[in-house]
C-alpha cells in the first residue's frame, strides 16, 4: 500500500518537473533550452528535454549526482527483475516438477509440504544453483531483447518506444488485474480452468480490438481486458470455496 502512495508521489513529482520546464521555456524564449525544445518538438521527442536540461543547465556536480542516481535506479530495477524471474522459475516450475519433490497430486497442503521437504532435505544447494542459472539465462534473454529493441529504434527513429512499451503491457495487464480482483473479492468463484481461460481470452480479445481499426486508445485495453477476464473467470467454481482452514493453535 505504501509503495502505491509513493508511486503517486513520484508521478506528481515528474509532472511538476514537466510543468516547470514548460514555464521556463515559455518565459525565457531566447534561451538555449527554448531552442532545443523547439527542435525536439519538431522531431516528436519532447521527452528528451529534461535530459538536455540536466546536462546543459544544471551545475556540473549536481548533473553528476543525477546521472549517478539514474544509473543506480536502473541497476536496482534490473536486479529486482532478474531476481523475480529466477524466483518465479524456481518456485513455479523447478520445485513442483523436480525429481526431489514427490507427492500425490491432490491436496494443496500435501504439495506445499512436499516442496518444503524438498527444500530441507539437502536440496538447498541445488536449488541455489538452479536459481543462479535461471538468473543468467534471464539476463541473456533481457540483453537480447534490449538489443532487438535498440536495432528496431535505429531502423525506425521516429517511433515512440515508450508508447509501444505501454501499449504492449496493456495487452496483459487487464487479464492480470481481472484475476487479482476475482481472487480478492470472492472465495467461491473462479476455478483454475476459467482463470487461465480468462487470462488468455482477454489477451486475445484486446489484441483483436487493437487490430480492428476502431481507434480506441491503448488505456482502454486495460479496462476491456479486466472486465472480460473477470467475467470469464467467474464462470467457474473455486475448489477452495468450501474449504475451512483451521489455523487455531492446539
Amino acid at each position: 500500500v505504501a509503495s502505491g502512495f509513493l508511486g503517486v508521489g513520484v508521478t506528481c513529482l515528474f509532472m511538476m518537473i514537466g510543468m516547470l520546464l514548460f514555464i521556463y521555456v515559455q518565459t525565457i524564449p531566447q534561451s538555449e533550452l527554448a531552442t532545443v525544445a523547439a527542435t525536439l518538438k519538431a522531431q516528436g521527442k519532447n521527452g528528451d528535454l529534461f535530459l538536455h536540461y540536466i546536462v546543459k543547465c544544471l551545475p556540473a556536480g549536481l548533473t553528476g549526482l543525477i546521472i549517478a542516481a539514474v544509473f543506480a535506479a536502473a541497476m536496482s530495477s534490473i536486479d529486482s527483475e532478474l531476481n523475480a524471474m529466477s524466483a518465479t522459475f524456481v518456485n513455479d516450475f523447478y520445485l513442483p516438477w523436480s525429481s526431489r519433490t514427490e507427492f500425490i497430486k491432490g491436496d494443496e497442503g500435501e504439495e506445499a509440504e512436499a516442496i518444503a521437504t524438498s527444500k530441507s532435505n539437502g536440496a538447498t544447494s541445488k536449488i541455489m544453483k538452479v536459481a543462479k542459472i535461471a538468473t543468467i539465462v534471464s539476463g541473456i534473454f533481457l540483453i537480447g531483447l534490449a538489443l532487438l529493441i535498440a536495432d528496431f529504434h535505429a531502423a525506425n527513429p521516429d517511433t515512440d518506444l515508450l508508447s509501444i512499451a505501454l501499449g504492449i503491457m496493456t495487452f496483459f495487464y487487464g487479464g492480470l488485474l481481472g484475476i487479482f480482483l476475482v481472487g480478492l473479492l470472492t472465495d467461491e468463484r473462479g476455478s483454475q480452468t476459467t482463470t487461465i481461460a480468462g487470462l488468455l481470452l482477454s489477451t486475445v480479445l484486446v489484441v483483436v480490438i487493437s487490430k480492428s481499426g476502431w481507434g480506441l486508445a491503448w488505456p482502454w485495453f486495460i479496462i476491456i481486458g479486466t472486465l472480460s477476464s473477470v467475467l470469464i473467470a467467474l464462470l467457474g467454481k473455486s475448489d477452495n470455496g468450501n474449504k475451512v482452514v483451521d489455523s487455531a493453535p492446539r
